[in-house]
């Protein structure tokens, strides 16, 4: 269906919940050149309405599964007619303060511990606070160091808000940021290296519920995908080769949806596109293909993955034609899938006690690598190479305690470097190489800026070109001065605001 999103002006404003569900997991051992038997494939065509805070509010709507269930449990008390725990407090409380009043002339004193018994787990770890640098408002002076509000990120656990795309051919170079304005719309902004648009573009009409997630499988060819406050998913178009080059209007895709989408492609005109139905619709798994079977369009229903419930959307990749590898996280646990021309098989376990969603990239045909935080938020790295046994490496360590989702870019089969805030909200880099020591530096470097997102990162003329939020909302940029071939990270880099996505 063609036509624009949801228009309207007046929205709820509330954070989401994190639902999660049992899982079935193959009992088999499985690797991603072994998977089980193909698993067929349903469709789901629910309407769900889903209200999303503000830009300023987004990173609030992800919280701990144990806080709402303890809400739950009190709104239960009292549906039930029990007395809500509130009352009894407060008696509790009265009491106590008349029998501390009657002792007369005596002091109290030191530290009283307080212990409940529905008690919400944290997975966050604060840190003293510290002199942190602003970002300038310029669009090209280096950020303040005068100190600044801390980082949302301290108290909250943020995910990515911002998506980028980039390509580099010797006459054509372009980088694409799309930001989640606070009006509830998607706005762009563009640049060829050395300038930047002047303002940020809205991408025509309609209201979203999730970030936008961007997509490109070649120079001059951008697909956007965002949640509608209808719950389904709408895509828009990037065509550098036509004119005008953006689509003049959304195109519903349907579904019905609750996270951001995920997306993997391997080559040109194909996507994969997956996305998290809510728990009113199932709560599964679903999946739509652009040059499938269809040919040049969507496949015209969403099939759904049955017994595969996931806290986040999955993160997926393909090394090649033919393939796509998944791996999401249920519970704690984190699963795997694949993708051949035999099918998809079913989920098997490859991780027990992570938090947060895991990353999956991959360096070249055969050869995968999952990033994941444990529960003290430090980063753990799993590597697979399927042309030697055994396939699996052991978890390895990287450390870190972080306070946002980690982003990884794979340059080439020879560098990875990695990117996330740290306890204060400041982001830091570490990366491996191939040459020299053939490990990791083992230290994560300050890269002398604070911000309110998960960072995201595209391969930019063989430079690493990232973006965040700032602590004023505004979005900064940085390309490394250095090809990442042989490049060595400043520890002062320099920010470049792009302002804020608004009209």
């Amino acid at each position: 269906m063609q036509g624009q999103p949801a228009v309207e002006t007046a929205y709820e404003s509330y954070p989401e919940v994190a639902w999660s569900h049992g899982l079935e997991v193959a009992e088999t051992q499985h690797s991603p050149d072994n998977p089980p038997p193909a698993v067929q494939a349903q469709t789901s065509q629910d309407a769900y309405y889903h209200p999303h805070p503000s830009a300023k509010d987004i990173q609030q709507q992800y919280f701990d599964n144990s806080t709402y269930a303890v809400a739950a449990n009190e709104t239960s008390a009292i549906a039930k007619g029990r007395p809500p725990r509130r009352k009894w407090i407060i008696g509790f409380s009265v009491l106590f303060l008349v029998l501390v009043g009657a002792v007369v002339g005596g002091a109290v004193g030191g530290t009283r511990k307080h212990k409940t018994g529905g008690e919400a787990i944290s997975l966050q770890t604060q840190a003293p606070s510290s002199s942190i640098a602003s970002a300038s408002r310029t669009q090209s002076s280096q950020p303040t160091s005068t100190p600044s509000s801390a980082s949302v990120c301290k108290s909250t656990f943020c995910q990515r808000t911002l998506s980028a795309v980039a390509w580099s051919s010797s006459s054509n170079k372009r980088m694409f940021v799309f930001g989640f304005g606070q009006d509830k719309r998607i706005y762009y902004k563009s640049g060829n290296g050395d300038t930047w648009d002047a303002n940020w573009s809205k991408l025509s009409d309609g209201l979203f519920t999730s970030p936008p997630t961007a997509f490109s499988w070649g120079t001059d060819r951008i697909d956007v995908f965002a949640v509608g406050l209808d719950g389904s998913m709408w895509t828009i178009a990037y065509n550098g080769t036509r004119n005008p080059a953006w689509d003049a209007s959304w195109t519903s895709l349907g579904g019905s949806f609750v996270k951001l989408p995920a997306i993997s492609s391997w080559g040109e005109n194909r996507y994969d596109l997956f996305g998290i139905e809510p728990a009113a619709s199932g709560g599964n798994m679903t999946h739509k293909a652009w040059g499938g079977g269809e040919g040049w369009r969507w496949d015209p229903n969403w099939g759904t993955f049955e017994n595969a419930y996931f806290d986040e959307t999955p993160s997926v990749v393909s090394w090649g034609k033919d393939r796509i590898d998944m791996i999401g996280i249920g519970r704690h646990k984190i699963l795997m899938n694949a993708w051949s021309t035999n099918g998809w098989g079913t989920w098997w376990q490859v991780g027990d006690g992570w938090f947060h969603t895991p990353v999956l990239t991959s360096r070249a045909e055969k050869l995968l690598n999952i990033w994941a935080l444990d529960g003290s938020n430090a980063l753990h790295h799993k590597f697979y190479n399927g042309n030697q046994n055994p396939e699996w490496n052991d978890w390895e360590a990287l450390g870190g305690n972080f306070t946002s989702d980690v982003a990884v870019l794979v340059s080439s089969t020879n560098r990875v470097d990695i990117f996330g805030l740290d306890s204060s909200g400041n982001l830091v880099n570490q990366y491996w190489t191939s040459s020299g020591t053939n490990t990791w530096m083992k230290q994560w470097d300050s890269l002398n800026g604070t911000f309110n997102s998960a960072p995201v990162v595209t391969l930019f003329d063989g430079k690493a070109a990232i973006y965040a939020v700032g602590t004023d909302d505004e979005i900064y940029h940085h390309v490394t001065v250095c090809q990442l071939t042989d490049c060595i990270w400043q520890k002062n880099v320099t920010w470049v605001s792009l302002g804020e996505p608004k009209a």
